[in-house]
């Protein structure tokens, strides 16, 4: 056992009196001695903070290469649906999965507009896939539809749902196809042959048209000059058929809800439309005069004897150009927008008085 006396404990106080100061004096020596301490210190603290820097921008673009990985997946498994390939059979079942809704399925008339989704959306598609079993993926579909009407002409399926797919999603007939339609279909066409009506020729009436066509032929290699055809005169319409008609076509784009007109809800060049407006003991010839008279009415509607609202109505509801002058007057007394083409397609009905 070691004892410490007073005498040393108080001698170890003083040692411990006399280090402490040292090491102080030894600090500040060293500071003094070495200037660029407090220096190296921020720079030290700098380095750890550009570092910290670095780490994150590597941390960013490891995040961006990621995204850039992932887009480039998706491009990739895209140029793969493009390449895919269907076969007719594939092909004929989607046509006639689309032409389901081209028709109403209660009355099986034609409708004016594709029913139910539209074949640019998933929707369709994935009704289609629950529909047939398909196991194409939904893209694959999507990517595909758009070519496939492009070559729909040449696929082994009646004339008649050719013409209804392109009258019902306003797709234009193809020029080489042109030529089968006139043989089966009595049909109209606008400058970029959008169907506008038609109606499917009988085998009778096929027949004969084809016979008369050769007898023509044989008269023009008996005697060089084939008969002249004579012209039937057409149907004229009066003010008060012409009043009815656009009554029935207002009718026609009126919610009968709210009594607010709807846009493009009919097409008033077709045949079912003066079918339903006839009825169902007109003739056909007879339903081929009010197509063609149409384009007429629609040139002449401002002439017409209905107060202004009605007028703006058909005009904006049925999407025919008006008349420049009247137009012109129109926006000098209401807030009415028109398009280059001069059809409304945007007004207020409340501030349009019945005048």
């Amino acid at each position: 056992m070691v004892v410490i006396t007073e005498l040393q404990s108080e001698s170890v106080e003083k040692i411990v009196e006399n280090v402490e100061p040292v090491a102080e004096k030894t600090e500040e020596a060293t500071t003094e001695n070495n200037p660029n301490n407090e220096e190296m210190k921020s720079e030290h603290s700098e380095i750890s903070d550009n570092s910290e820097e670095k780490l994150e921008d590597c941390e960013e673009k490891s995040g961006g290469s990621e995204e850039k990985l992932g887009a480039e997946s998706s491009e990739t498994a895209a140029k793969e649906w493009h390449k895919e390939r269907y076969s007719i059979v594939e092909e004929t079942r989607i046509l006639h999965y689309m032409h389901e809704f081209t028709y109403d399925p209660e009355t099986a008339d034609m409708v004016e507009k594709f029913r139910g989704h539209s074949p640019n959306t998933s929707k369709f598609w994935q009704g289609f896939i629950d529909a047939t079993g398909s196991k194409r993926h939904l893209n694959s579909l999507l990517n595909r539809w758009p070519k496939l009407l492009r070559k729909m002409h040449t696929l082994p399926i009646k004339t008649e749902m050719k013409l209804n797919l392109y009258y019902s999603l306003s797709i234009p007939i193809p020029e080489q196809f042109m030529e089968t339609v006139r043989k089966e279909a009595n049909f109209a066409v606008d400058k970029d042959r959008n169907l506008e009506a038609f109606e499917m020729k009988s085998p009778e009436q096929m027949e004969k048209e084809l016979n008369k066509k050769k007898r023509r032929s044989s008269e023009t290699i008996a005697g060089g000059v084939s008969e002249p055809r004579v012209k039937r005169a057409k149907k004229s319409f009066d003010e008060t058929e012409d009043v009815g008609m656009w009554t029935f076509l207002l009718g026609k784009i009126t919610d009968p809800l709210t009594q607010k007109v709807r846009k493009d809800q009919v097409k008033p060049k077709s045949v079912p439309v003066w079918k339903e407006y006839l009825g169902p003991e007109a003739d056909a010839k007879t339903v081929r005069s009010c197509v063609g008279h149409y384009d007429t009415m629609a040139k002449h509607l401002y002439k017409m004897p209905f107060n202004t609202r009605m007028k703006v109505d058909l005009y904006y509801g049925l999407g025919i150009p008006v008349n420049p002058a009247f137009l012109e007057a129109l926006q000098q007394k209401y807030e009415i927008t028109s398009d280059e083409n001069g059809c409304i397609v945007e007004y207020n009905s409340e501030q349009i008085q019945d005048n």
